[in-house]
């Protein structure tokens, strides 16, 4: 039995996925992470700058993959890819509005959307 996305979700699933695998970010930094978080360095380099484990300051290096996955899902979002026309309030994973269930907070559905993937990868691996 096969999961029946629709495309706003299943391009947040990929952008997730992707993001998550690049950074290695925990569940709770993806999250509540957003655009005004990251920082291009005179290098040209994207950096996202949060809060760790332990409460302390960090900054995480984002690879050519995160920041490929990024940019895709910026432009599915309709949102720019330039980081000077940023909203920095804007999260990095956008809200689902289609079917969203009154009282789900969006912490909810990231968790959902994560066990979904491992349910996904899990299928992967029996087949392969």
């Amino acid at each position: 039995m096969g999961h029946q996305w629709e495309v706003p979700a299943a391009q947040r699933l990929r952008f997730v996925l992707n993001f998550a695998y690049a950074t290695g970010l925990r569940i709770s930094e993806l999250v509540s992470a957003t655009q005004g978080q990251i920082e291009v360095d005179g290098h040209g380099d994207h950096w996202l700058h949060l809060v760790g484990k332990g409460s302390k300051a960090t900054k995480v290096a984002l690879p050519p993959l995160a920041r490929a996955a990024l940019d895709r899902y910026l432009m599915q979002r309709e949102l720019p890819i330039t980081p000077a026309r940023w909203d920095p309030r804007t999260p990095l994973i956008g809200r689902h509005r289609t079917r969203q269930q009154p009282g789900k907070h969006h912490h909810d559905q990231a968790v959902e959307y994560l066990a979904a993937a491992n349910w996904l990868l899990q299928e992967r691996w029996k087949k392969g």
